[in-house]
């Protein structure tokens, strides 16, 4: 009988890279839930030791969890863009629209995903 090894081998593939479990289906899933690979196989493993499943409320919770800390850290770095943007302004006298725009679409986006967010944790 053929080993583990020689047998994906034979198959062109290798014990931990067949299916579903690939790296790259791994960093696919984990990259749709906006979580880092290492907490994508966490909570995957956690749910997994409860008996829940990926559609179970904890894990509903804990992703709209993921999504609002993600959407805060983003709001500090428009922040601090729309503060340059008012130094400049103030120290400078003149404003460069095209700053203004980026700046305000990037929070348009991150008020957006917090809305979204927030309506998942009250649909819960």
């Amino acid at each position: 009988m053929a080993s583990r090894r020689t047998a994906a081998a034979e198959r062109g593939s290798s014990p931990t890279s067949a299916g579903s479990s690939s790296p790259t289906a791994i960093r696919r899933a984990a990259a749709d839930r906006s979580q880092t690979i290492a907490r994508f196989c966490a909570t995957g493993t956690l749910n997994d030791a409860r008996g829940l499943s990926a559609g179970d409320p904890q894990d509903r919770l804990d992703r709209a969890v993921d999504e609002l800390a993600a959407s805060r850290a983003q709001l500090a770095r428009v922040g601090n863009n729309l503060n340059q943007i008012a130094f400049a302004l103030n120290a400078h006298g003149f404003l460069r629209p095209a700053e203004l725009d980026a700046a305000l679409g990037l929070v348009r986006r991150a008020v957006s995903q917090v809305d979204t967010a927030a309506a998942e944790l009250v649909g819960r």
